[in-house]
């Protein structure tokens, strides 16, 4: 007891008590936060596999639609030459073909797609 106030000290008994009860509050508080952790572990494992899959399709895809552009590209190309259209009006009209649709493309894509249609057309071109 503290004489100076009338208060009694805790008796090691009911502090080993409190401390007992504290420690089993903040482990299932620490459960909870690491079970939470975990789901939110496996949540974003599932979403990557489905981005992983995704990107991997979409990948596929623009890999066929770029070799069927390619051989669209070549054909035209050679048709040109065919006609006897100068190069540089072949390169023109190769460069129009992407105008339209290119509108709903990022800048960097177009200016990479751009660059291989051009080297396309060329090579198409010069080997007719």
């Amino acid at each position: 007891m503290d004489e100076a106030s009338g208060d009694r000290r805790p008796s090691r008994a009911d502090e080993r008590q409190e401390v007992r009860a504290r420690s089993e509050f903040v482990r299932a508080e620490a459960r909870e936060l690491i079970d939470r952790c975990a789901r939110l572990h496996e949540e974003h494992q599932r979403q990557r596999q489905r981005h992983d899959a995704t990107f991997l399709a979409v990948a596929q895809l623009r890999a066929e639609l770029r070799d069927g552009l390619r051989g669209l590209v070549t054909d035209y190309s050679r048709e040109l030459r065919r006609f006897e259209v100068a190069p540089e009006s072949a390169i023109i009209l190769v460069k129009e073909l992407l105008e339209d649709p290119a509108r709903r493309l990022p800048a960097d894509l177009v200016l990479e797609l751009r660059r291989e249609v051009v080297t396309w057309a060329i090579e198409a071109y010069y080997a007719a």
